[in-house]
């Protein structure tokens, strides 16, 4: 089976794939990020006084890495059975993608 994924060309054999899962992942690095930087900006506002508009701004900065942490994404990941793991983000109009998913969950299995 051959998936087009990001200008590249993935080549996965059917019988080797483990598990396929579509989830929703949180940011945490925007999420730490954004919590450090919004509350010290605040702490350096009151207590060093540091100038008002540059400590909005890291305010504002703080806070918009914080939502858009969680907001988050939807992440596509496939593992084959030898361990190695693709996961993808970004999604376009993937065809080959769909025909792979649909082939996955129709191929019969063993049942323990």
């Amino acid at each position: 089976m051959i998936v087009y994924y990001k200008d590249s060309i993935r080549r996965f054999n059917l019988s080797s794939i483990k598990s396929l899962d579509y989830r929703f992942n949180r940011r945490l690095a925007s999420l730490i990020m954004g919590g450090i930087i919004a509350p010290l900006s605040v702490v350096a506002y009151f207590k060093l006084e540091l100038p008002g508009r540059e400590m909005i701004l890291y305010l504002v900065l703080g806070l918009a890495l914080m939502v858009h942490g969680w907001r988050g994404r939807y992440m596509f990941i496939l593992e084959t059975n030898d361990g190695k793991r693709e996961v993808w983000t970004t999604f376009q109009k993937n065809s080959q993608l769909h025909s792979l998913i649909r082939e996955f969950y129709s191929k019969p299995r063993i049942r323990q």
